[in-house]
């Protein structure tokens, strides 16, 4: 029974791990100011930190949901 309490610790770790890199991505990514025609090309910094971010609360959405 011990090792599942850890392991909900762990987890419970993890998870808030994620949402605080979610946030400080979530930061950095808004940091861009927009370009002339609104968008960003694919190539630019602030497109792969939303699609890293977008990932990410992939990742912690599906860790919450997982049992230990």
């Amino acid at each position: 029974m011990m090792d599942k309490q850890k392991r909900k610790a762990m987890l419970q770790i993890a998870v808030d791990s994620l949402r605080a890199a979610e946030y400080a991505l979530g930061q950095l990514t808004d940091s861009y100011t927009e370009e002339h025609d609104g968008k960003f090309s694919a190539c630019h910094p602030q497109s792969s930190f939303a699609s890293s971010l977008g990932q990410l609360t992939q990742l912690r959405k599906s860790l919450m949901k997982a049992r230990v």
